[in-house]
């Protein structure tokens, strides 16, 4: 009986560690993992930006390589903006035909499966939910709130992968300028 009491207040104490941010569950440790090198990346192009001469490119150089590591890991806006900053990186070191190619995977990136499926499913819901009008209004009013949806006629992933798209237009064309500028 003392150990099931002890477990249980081992269980209870780290419920409420965790929930107090002292210990992190494994998924968040793992989406951390996942983001790592992405969130290296950021900062070492910040550093970049405020340091001088030889340091700059140390720091470009960095980052480039940490945009290489997370292209492989990352999805969705992620990927794009990971090869964003490669291209740029690139770009900055001279390497003008990296930085298009980079710029040109761009194109290639889809929305991630799992995506797709989250959001087929809430389009699955808002359909159930269309067979009673009280449910009806009050998804509505609800979704426009949370998923700051406009009108009610789009589906959700149409929506969704229309702004993946602009994401994707705006990443390259903020990019192609730079690389224009030569």
């Amino acid at each position: 009986m003392d150990i099931v009491i002890s477990a249980g207040v081992v269980n209870i104490a780290s419920k409420i560690a965790e929930y107090f941010g002292l210990i992190e569950s494994v998924s968040t440790n793992v989406r951390r993992l996942l983001h790592q090198a992405f969130n290296s990346a950021k900062d070492n192009l910040e550093y970049a930006r405020i340091s001088k001469g030889n340091n700059q490119i140390d720091y470009v150089k960095r980052a480039k390589d940490c945009f290489v590591d997370a292209i492989a890991v990352e999805e969705n806006e992620n990927k794009i903006l990971a090869l964003a900053g490669l291209s740029m990186c690139q770009y900055f070191l001279q390497d003008i035909d990296g930085a298009q190619r980079s710029l040109d995977r761009i194109r290639e990136v889809h929305l991630s499966i799992a995506e797709r499926m989250r959001f087929r499913a809430m389009d699955a819901t808002r359909a159930v939910i269309d067979l009673n009008p009280v449910n009806y209004f009050v998804f509505k009013v609800m979704s426009k709130k949370l998923l700051k949806i406009d009108y009610y006629d789009i589906s959700l992933l149409h929506k969704r992968e229309n702004e993946f798209e602009e994401m994707k237009k705006k990443a390259i064309q903020i990019n192609s300028k730079l690389i224009g500028q030569q």
